[in-house]
């Protein structure tokens, strides 16, 4: 008996009825049916090759018959395992239909779930279930939340061998969220974790740590190491992955780019412009916000009114919730300020900072915020003030102090003190 009263014997007879199996269908041919009901019956007792034996034929049977289970023998030894395995069935398909109906539901919700997860060390359920939950809050753009749920399940998950699908998808759930939240060393141990994990000739997962590894040693400023990556990339990409290419020419323009080596840059943006189709508004805009980062710093007047007249008859057409929108609108603004059209920079700045902190992407944020101070205009003094105020009412918890000091000192070499109470205000009002 173990120590809650029920035998390997009981186990074994409570899960074959709850699954509505008969005796001679979980024998099989290795085991005889009256083998089994003296273990039910505990008139014999269950050794672990019998229940190597049992547990093959019920998985095989839940397949056969489309139930969702996966036992262990040691499930026929444990009380409360099975029940805690299909409670977990039940809780993933909770979490699939909230996130596929975009569900609101209670935190306590959560927190039940969590509890459960605390309680048993079920493998894969648990990588599944914190996986899900982290699911749930990224489709309410609380990425806080949803990095906390994915590091667990990561964690989880690299304790399964040969998974290595869902290693490399909950990597990059994790990394697109710690990178929106400038986590970026953090974000580089995810990936070196599942880099090795992966088999060395799986190239079609190791581009994409590569890729992701090249993006963020860019933000870190390592130019050489981020190179050295897209060299790795290079070497195995399929020539017909497309998309895969533009993002790779789109991450050596930066590099070209922030490394002052302009012709270069400019050569990769009107290469990838005569090979993208007209049709694809969304990925032309894009290109098109590249070449004015490229011009509007020089104040290339000439250039920025051919680009911006791009964007004018275009951006109509950009899609909803584009992932490229805040680097469109951003450009654009920087563009007008240029031009010395302020309401239209103005307009197009708010749009680009709401849209980040609605979808809390610090970063973006953080890179609109020290542009408009690196400008040195006092053009945008209310529209930083703005993004701050409008930060700590959402509760973005990841604003940095050295981002709040610079924009302090921003405010006052702009004359504009009175901002800085306002700011401090509304951070105490948040707290």
């Amino acid at each position: 008996m173990n120590e809650k009263g029920l035998s390997p014997g009981d186990i074994l007879k409570k899960i074959r009825k709850e699954l509505g199996f008969k005796q001679h269908e979980i024998a099989g041919d290795d085991i005889t049916r009256n083998l089994i009901s003296l273990i039910e019956n505990n008139r014999a007792s269950l050794n672990r090759g019998n229940a190597e034996i049992l547990v093959r034929n019920i998985n095989n049977l839940c397949r056969m018959k489309g139930i969702d289970l996966e036992l262990e023998f040691k499930d026929l030894f444990i009380s409360g395992i099975y029940d805690a395995k299909s409670k977990a069935i039940t809780y993933t398909e909770f979490l699939k239909d909230v996130i596929r109906e975009r569900k609101v539901i209670k935190e306590s919700d959560i927190n039940e779930i969590s509890v459960f997860l605390s309680k048993w060390d079920l493998l894969p359920q648990n990588s599944l279930l914190f996986s899900l939950i982290g699911d749930y809050y990224r489709t309410l753009n609380k990425c806080n939340k949803a990095y906390f749920y994915y590091i667990k399940a990561f964690e989880n998950v690299v304790k399964i061998k040969n998974d290595n699908s869902m290693l490399v998808s909950l990597c990059k759930k994790a990394v697109d969220c710690g990178f929106k939240l400038g986590r970026l060393s953090e974000c580089l141990e995810f990936l070196d974790i599942t880099e090795s994990h992966l088999p060395a000739k799986d190239f079609e997962n190791l581009s994409q740590i590569w890729f992701q590894k090249a993006t963020i040693k860019l933000k870190l400023k390592d130019y050489d190491s981020a190179f050295k990556e897209i060299e790795s990339i290079e070497t195995h990409i399929e020539g017909e992955d497309f998309l895969r290419y533009i993002d790779l020419e789109i991450l050596k323009y930066t590099l070209y780019k922030e490394t002052g080596n302009q012709r270069k840059a400019v050569d990769i943006l009107k290469s990838l412009k005569s090979k993208i189709p007209d049709t694809d508004i969304d990925m032309n805009l894009l290109i098109n916000s590249y070449f004015l980062d490229i011009y509007y710093p020089k104040k290339n007047l000439p250039k920025l009114k051919i680009y911006l007249k791009y964007f004018e008859e275009k951006i109509d057409e950009l899609e909803d919730s584009s992932p490229y929108d805040i680097q469109i609108l951003r450009s654009a603004a920087f563009g007008y300020l240029n031009m010395k059209k302020i309401e239209s920079a103005r307009e197009y700045l708010s749009m680009a900072f709401i849209r980040s902190v609605s979808i809390s992407d610090y970063i973006s944020f953080k890179n609109i915020a020290y542009e408009i101070i690196d400008s040195n205009s006092n053009e945008f003094c209310e529209e930083l003030k703005n993004m701050l105020v409008f930060s700590f009412r959402n509760s973005m918890s990841e604003m940095e102090d050295s981002l709040i000091i610079d924009s302090f000192n921003y405010f006052k070499e702009m004359g504009k003190t009175e901002f800085i109470l306002e700011v401090l205000s509304n951070k105490r009002s948040a707290k």
